[in-house]
């Protein structure tokens, strides 16, 4: 595999140097998907080294944290027609921190005992908007997860006071226990820069299912969501089937929960049920057929990162290319599909397709090295002035006509 560097160093905004900040590198598609992880020297210095997954061009993501400061994600984005970051390159960059808080927690169960192997992690929630997100990062709307040491404590860098209609929700789960939250963690008094408080963590349910209708040995993910956590939290549970088609699903709060399966071959469903259930559950899943996305750049490089996104009547599923430019989605046999892939973060358009109903497979490339970029500005028709603001496409000719799709 290629490799490359990031170097530079971090201040905060008085200019001062920060010394033990703790810098993780990751590279889009990177087969283990472990960052690589050093911190910061007494002169504020820092040095990784990283490899490109199939030596081919890459996204690469930072995330930055300091007591005493607020978070860093910092993305390189690039030209998605090249793909991203070139193999062998060495990133230099001068880092700056705003102040911001950290958060520390003690996990331990109902009679005191201090709780092990506990993952903590942060959303930060919109709840004016009703979406969560985090600074752009690998990985999406959430902190990365932290765990819990031997006496059941985690601290959490690089939080911040934020503006109206924010908050942070902190999850804390562990397999065999049922999940505790924190809502308004900016909330909790703090000394020193620091917020702390204790979790309690109870015991767990465990639900035994079973899916029909998979292709025969597929490997069908169950993912179980608490329909209780306040605002977007999402998905806390997940359990892949054996190959008699049964899954487990262990620490679970009980109440009402969602089950989404998803798997090769199988039409993504979710189903409403109780937890505890009385009696192991059994799943149905439409069959449905695959679609092979993949998005190629200059010199037929793999563009990592895109994201092909299928639509139809009732729904719709999207996924990112990997390291080799490629992504499978599962689509309903029944329906006519529209496919759109775009550059990673979503600002505009990479390539079009319709996909008629019946066929089992379908195979889609996507060559983006005739994108270009365009630029457009919408202005009122009468005063000539700006009536939006300047917005950047891509569009790609199709045909001797020099139509374009959108």
């Amino acid at each position: 595999m290629a490799s490359g560097r990031v170097v530079g160093s971090v201040r905060d905004t008085s200019g001062a140097i920060v010394v033990d900040a703790q810098i993780s590198a990751t590279t889009l598609g990177a087969p283990d998907g472990a960052p690589v992880e050093a911190r910061t020297d007494r002169d504020g210095a820092f040095a990784l080294d990283l490899t490109w997954p199939g030596g081919a061009p890459t996204q690469v993501y930072l995330d930055v944290r300091a007591p005493g400061c607020a978070a860093l994600a910092w993305p390189a984005l690039s030209d998605p027609r090249a793909g991203g970051v070139e193999p062998g390159t060495t990133l230099a960059l001068d880092l700056v921190l705003a102040p911001g808080f950290g958060l520390r927690l003690l996990v331990e169960d109902a009679n005191g005992q201090s709780v092990a192997g506990a993952e903590a992690e942060v959303i930060l929630n919109n709840t004016v908007a009703h979406a969560c997100s985090w600074p752009s990062s690998p990985w999406g709307r959430r902190s990365r997860p932290l765990t819990t040491d031997v006496e059941g404590r985690v601290e959490i860098l690089g939080l911040v006071d934020l503006p109206y209609g924010e908050r942070y929700f902190v999850s804390i789960r562990h397999p065999e226990r049922a999940e505790a939250w924190i809502d308004h963690a900016e909330a909790l008094p703090r000394e020193a820069g620091w917020a702390s408080t204790r979790v309690v963590l109870s015991p767990g349910h465990e639900m035994r299912g079973t899916i029909r209708g998979a292709p025969e040995g597929a490997a069908v993910l169950a993912a179980l969501r608490d329909v209780a956590v306040p605002g977007c939290h999402g998905v806390v549970r997940r359990a892949i089937t054996d190959a008699a088609g049964q899954f487990v699903l262990t620490g679970l709060r009980e109440g009402e929960h969602t089950v989404q399966v998803s798997g090769p071959g199988v039409l993504p469903t979710t189903t409403a049920l109780h937890v505890p259930a009385s009696a192991p559950i059994a799943l149905e899943v439409p069959a449905g057929r695959v679609l092979t996305v993949r998005v190629r750049g200059k010199g037929a490089q793999a563009v990592v990162g895109a994201v092909a996104t299928a639509e139809w009547s009732g729904g719709y599923v999207e996924g990112p290319a990997g390291a080799t430019g490629t992504v499978a989605l599962v689509l309903p046999c029944a329906s006519r599909v529209e496919v759109c892939v775009r550059p990673e973060g979503g600002r505009g358009l990479l390539g079009f397709a319709v996909i008629d109903p019946g066929a089992v497979a379908v195979d889609l490339d996507i060559d983006v090295s005739a994108c270009v970029p365009w630029t457009a500005r919408v202005v009122d028709d009468t005063t000539g002035a700006d009536t939006v603001g300047d917005c950047s496409v891509a569009v790609r000719p199709v045909g001797a006509d020099a139509t374009f799709h959108f």
